[in-house]
């Protein structure tokens, strides 16, 4: 196809296209070449405009979050996580492959076991959170084998350790609980819906503990030998971060709020 009859199909000036033609050159690096006999442009090999371009830091970060998802086995996102990483692949072709090979060689993940979660019980539950209507599942619960029936208007959803757990209110016991999402053998979307109260605040709820059990603040003390207080704050910490100070000391005091 001539230059002229593109410009004419796109409706535009054949100025503005040429400074399209000059842009697909220079900045998206196109193969494209002038063919004189046919007085047309012509890609010289297969190529595809890609949206957006990476950076070199990014191929890596993309190469290390793809062999990040396929080696945690029971991610219920994972189907549509490594699809959406495949596309990028199927874009940027052979640069994010390469990567791939290379973060491959240097960089593993081992995971510790987690529950393993059905990941349509899962996107049900997900999903009902969204358009936050209640549920009825089938519950397992830990001393019994028989599943039992509960009617859940989820709240939240929260993975702890590598497990996921369902946050909702219970209308059987009227209460507020925590289900484990493995230990749900069957999950029915219902066509009720609700509301999350103003007064559940998720913050205050997980302040003392994870949720399953709370208790009141307990005041303790305990005392770490200086050679130790680099071992233990090599983990993220805040209130040993608030306190760099008294690793100094030949004995460090800490209080901490469980």
């Amino acid at each position: 196809m001539k230059s002229s009859d593109l410009s004419r199909i796109c409706n535009v000036s054949d100025r503005t296209h040429f400074r399209d033609l000059k842009i697909l050159k220079e900045v998206y690096n196109a193969p494209l070449e002038y063919d004189f006999k046919r007085k047309s442009f012509y890609y010289t090999k297969v190529f595809q405009l890609k949206t957006f371009d990476l950076s070199a830091g990014s191929y890596t970060d993309l190469a290390v979050i793809f062999e990040l998802i396929k080696s945690y086995d029971h991610n219920p996102y994972k189907s549509g996580q490594k699809s959406l990483l495949n596309k990028l692949r199927l874009s940027f072709g052979d640069e994010i492959n390469k990567k791939i090979i290379d973060v491959r060689e240097k960089i593993s993940f081992r995971f510790s076991p987690v529950k393993r979660s059905d990941e349509k019980t899962f996107k049900i539950i997900e999903n009902a959170l969204l358009k936050e209507k209640t549920i009825q599942v089938k519950y397992i619960k830990t001393e019994n084998v028989n599943a039992v029936s509960r009617t859940i208007d989820p709240y939240h959803l929260r993975n702890y350790n590598g497990d996921w757990y369902l946050i909702g209110f219970e209308h059987e016991r009227k209460k507020v609980r925590v289900l484990s999402v493995s230990r749900i053998s069957e999950v029915k979307l219902t066509n009720r819906e609700f509301d999350v109260p103003d007064s559940f605040n998720l913050e205050e709820y997980f302040k003392y503990s994870f949720g399953k059990r709370t208790s009141k603040p307990v005041e303790i003390q305990f005392e770490i030998k200086k050679p130790f207080v680099n071992l233990i704050t090599e983990r993220e910490n805040t209130h040993f971060a608030k306190n760099q100070e008294t690793r100094k000391r030949q004995h460090t005091r800490h209080t901490h709020t469980l």
